[in-house]
Formats: structure tokens, C-alpha cells, sequence
């Protein structure tokens, strides 16, 4: 039985852990011992890790676990508060000052062992967190190692060619869209043979499963039902949908804009719902860790996304064909074809309120939307295929 060990951040109700959990699902449990390791065990999913992976968190210094949960300056601070000299400040400051993803790793890595578990595959599940880049290739003993590829770098400002001394270390790297893939190796062109995409993977079966759960009690009925999935922040263009969201009302359309997620960014939002004056339109509703009633039941799924990777919650719509209007962020038209299975339309909020109009107004469109997602083909057996001939080392 092999042994394979996946690290990420948290277990946030986030696309990234989504993505993981549909993975090991799908993974034949005969045939993996299956470890996940987390640089903090919290968040909604952590209740719903399977029984039979061994789930643990990362053999971290207290301290260093915050600190590295704070991230950035906050996080140079909050070391120096703590268990940092002065001299050690001055380097983290300098690498600051060189915009160096790792520069609050300057005194961590060495503070941290080395697994004592040997693995046949190691999987650093987020290549966006350098600590895990850098961890995954530094504390863990394993035959080969990966690297997932779950946003993209420009829009994000992510600059992974800081990290490229640690990517160089790596077999291979999954990217979770052909966009990302393209992006990926214009950056590294000598990644190019060691690259390749493999799209996240969605349950038809445990999506269908968990339809009727739970209940919807805060649709209305009468009235156009949108929804929106995902954690409340900027990259999720929350701005955007409720500037929508005035355009709507101001036009008299008849409906209710519902949210599931949380976040960091919730304060800022809720400001924005009461200066745009759409509080009787826009709802946060908070996390749900069953989402999919809500997604059934909805008339128009949106995701008004400055940047995805893949848009966990986009497949999710899709599995159960829903009418979907997503932003063009990169992944967008791995998933959708445009006026064919969904729209995609420009990142800003009059193309987001002038598509949700249209298809308000146009019940035949929405149809036509929902014939052609049933007809097409949306089972991922393919890229599970494809992720298990290089587990199968």
C-alpha cells in the first residue's frame, strides 16, 4: 500500500479543501495510505476528513503556527514580539524590503524537524503558500514530490519566482486549468515536460447525495433566486455583485441575491450593502457546509470572481445544471462554453447586472442553459485517470 501525504493550510470551507476531499474520495482506499497534514487544524471541513486518513497538523512551535497563520509584516512582527534578536529582525526586514515571499521563514525553517514518516509521494496541495512549497521539499522524506497549482499568479500577484530554488525540487505540478498550465510554463519553460493539468475533481455521486440533506428556508418564492459561493474576499468580487446589485433594484427587477461563505472582507461588505442600499436584496447567509440544496434550488448561479484557478462552486452549479453566469477569470471556459452552457462576461458590475437581467427576463435562455448542461459531459473519471498514473509510482 502506498503512502501519500498531502499538506495545506487549513480546513476552511474553501475550493482548495473541496478539492481534496473529492480527490481522496474518489482515491482507491485499498491501495493508499492516505495522510493529510494542515499548518493549522481549523475550519469547517475538519469534521468531515474520512475516517481512514490520518489527519494531523503539522509539527509546528506553537509559536511559529500563529505566526505563520498572520503572514506578511504581521507575521515578522509578531516573531519578533515573541522569539525573535534584534539582528534576526533586521534580515526579515531586509527580505521585506526585497519583496521575498519566505522572508518570515528566515528563522522557522531551522526551528522546524524534519518528518521522521518516510512516504512514497508527497503533495504540497497549495503551491500559493511558500511555507508549504519550501516544507514539502525541506521536512519531508518521500520518493517523489508534487505541487498543485490552484490560482493563477499575475491576477493574484502572486510572484512564484521567488520560490523557484524550492520549485526546482519538485517532479511534477498539477494545474487545475489549461489557463493556469499556460501561465505556469510561460513563467518556468523548463517545467514545460514536468507540468500538465489536471481539473479538480467533483462527486456526482456525493453531490447528489447531500441534495436533499437539508432544507432552503430563506429563498423566496415568487421571486428570482440568485446565489453566489465562496469565501468574502476581494478575489471573489463581492464589490462587484453588489454594485450589481444596485443596478438591479434600480431597474425594478424582482429578486434576492443570496451568499454562502465567510471571510475576512465581511465587515467591508456589509458596509457596502447598506451604503448601496440593497439590504433587502443581498444576503450573507454564512457558511454552509452542505451547499448543495442551495444550489438546486437556485434559478441563477453567479460568480462574479476577480480570479479562480478552477471555481469548485462553477462545477458544483454545473453538475446540476444550473443556468450559471461567471466573470472571464482564468478557468472560466475550461468549464463553460460561452451562450452555450452559461455566460461569461467582462469583470465588472454592469456585464454582470445586464447578463442577469437577460437571463431573468429570458426563461428560454435559462432552459436552453439547463438542456445543454444535462447533455454534456461532466464526469472527471478522466482526470482522476489521469492523477493516478503518477500516484501509481
Amino acid at each position: 500500500m502506498k503512502k501519500i501525504l498531502f499538506v495545506l493550510p487549513h480546513m476552511l470551507c474553501g475550493g482548495v479543501e473541496k478539492a481534496l476531499f473529492s480527490l481522496v474520495h474518489e482515491m482507491p482506499k485499498d491501495e493508499y495510505d492516505i495522510s493529510i497534514m494542515v499548518v493549522k487544524s481549523e475550519g469547517e471541513f475538519v469534521d468531515l476528513v474520512p475516517d481512514y486518513v490520518h489527519y494531523s497538523e503539522i509539527p509546528l512551535n506553537s509559536k511559529i503556527r500563529e505566526g505563520l497563520m498572520l503572514g506578511g509584516i504581521k507575521a515578522s512582527l509578531f516573531h519578533y514580539a515573541r522569539n525573535m534578536d534584534l539582528s534576526d529582525l533586521c534580515k526579515v526586514i531586509i527580505k521585506i524590503a526585497k519583496k521575498d515571499p519566505l522572508a518570515t521563514l528566515l528563522c522557522d525553517m531551522e526551528m522546524i524537524d524534519v518528518l521522521p514518516e518516510v512516504y512514497d509521494i508527497a503533495v504540497c496541495f497549495h503551491i500559493h503558500m511558500p511555507f508549504l512549497v519550501r516544507y514539502v521539499v525541506d521536512k519531508v522524506n518521500a520518493k517523489v514530490k508534487y505541487a498543485w497549482i490552484h490560482n493563477d499568479f499575475k491576477k493574484s500577484g502572486f510572484d512564484v519566482l521567488k520560490i523557484k530554488y524550492c520549485l526546482d525540487r519538485y517532479d511534477h505540478y498539477f494545474a487545475v486549468s489549461e489557463q493556469l498550465l499556460e501561465e505556469f510554463v510561460q513563467i518556468f519553460p523548463e517545467y514545460k515536460e514536468k507540468a500538465s493539468v489536471a481539473h479538480n475533481i467533483v462527486s456526482e455521486v456525493y453531490i447528489k447525495s447531500n441534495i436533499s440533506k437539508d432544507s432552503v428556508t430563506e429563498y423566496n418564492s415568487g421571486t428570482l433566486n440568485l446565489l453566489t459561493i465562496g469565501r468574502l474576499d476581494k478575489q471573489k468580487g463581492y464589490d462587484l455583485a453588489v454594485k450589481a446589485c444596485r443596478i438591479l433594484k434600480n431597474k425594478g427587477l424582482n429578486f434576492h441575491w443570496y451568499v454562502l461563505g465567510s471571510g475576512t472582507e465581511e465587515r467591508t461588505i456589509k458596509k457596502m450593502i447598506r451604503e448601496n442600499d440593497v439590504n433587502d436584496h443581498f444576503h450573507l447567509l454564512g457558511i454552509r457546509t452542505n451547499p448543495y440544496p442551495y444550489i438546486n434550488n437556485c434559478d441563477i448561479y453567479v460568480q462574479p470572481s476577480r480570479h479562480e484557478g478552477y471555481g469548485i462552486a462553477v462545477a458544483e452549479a454545473r453538475m446540476l445544471n444550473k443556468p450559471i453566469i461567471c466573470t472571464d477569470f482564468t478557468g472560466a471556459r475550461d468549464q463553460i462554453i460561452n451562450g452555450y452552457t452559461g455566460s461569461i462576461v467582462k469583470i465588472d458590475a454592469e456585464s454582470i447586472a445586464e447578463e442577469i437581467e437577460d437571463l431573468a427576463v429570458d426563461s428560454n435562455k435559462r432552459k436552453r442553459y439547463e438542456n445543454n448542461l444535462s447533455k454534456s459531459v461532466k464526469s472527471y473519471d478522466g482526470e482522476l485517470k489521469k492523477i493516478m498514473t503518477y500516484f501509481d509510482i
